[in-house]
C-alpha cells in the first residue's frame, strides 16, 4: 500500500490595500495538518491553497478587489518591490530627530 499525499492546488493572492491583511484559518487540510494563518503585507502577495478562496471573508475581499489573484511571476515582482521599499531607511525621520536634538542647545 502506498502513502499518497493529497496534492494541494495553490493560487497567489495579492493585497491591493494600504494596510496588512490577516486571514485566520481554522481546521485542518486534506492531509490532517493544521491550517496556518495567512498574513499579506501591504501591496504584497502570498501563495495560498485554493480552499482558502472559499472562506467567506476572503471571498468578500476578492469581491471588493482588496485581494486579487495574480500569477507567480506577478507575485514575485510585487514582493520584490515591497521588500525594496521596506528595506530603505527613512531619512526624513532621521533629519527630524537631529533637528529636535539641536533645538535644546
Amino acid at each position: 500500500m502506498t502513502d499518497k499525499k493529497t496534492e494541494v492546488k495553490t493560487v497567489w493572492l495579492a493585497n491591493k490595500t494600504q494596510r496588512p491583511i490577516h486571514i485566520m484559518q481554522r481546521g485542518k487540510d486534506a492531509d490532517g495538518n493544521a491550517l496556518d494563518n495567512i498574513r499579506l503585507s501591504t501591496m504584497g502577495a502570498v501563495e495560498v491553497s485554493e480552499e482558502t478562496l472559499n472562506l467567506s471573508g476572503v471571498a468578500q475581499l476578492i469581491k471588493k478587489k482588496a485581494l486579487v489573484k495574480v500569477t507567480e511571476a506577478q507575485a514575485k515582482k510585487l514582493n520584490k518591490a515591497h521588500d525594496t521599499v521596506v528595506s530603505q531607511p527613512d531619512e526624513q525621520e532621521d533629519d527630524e530627530n537631529d533637528h529636535e536634538e539641536n533645538e535644546g542647545d
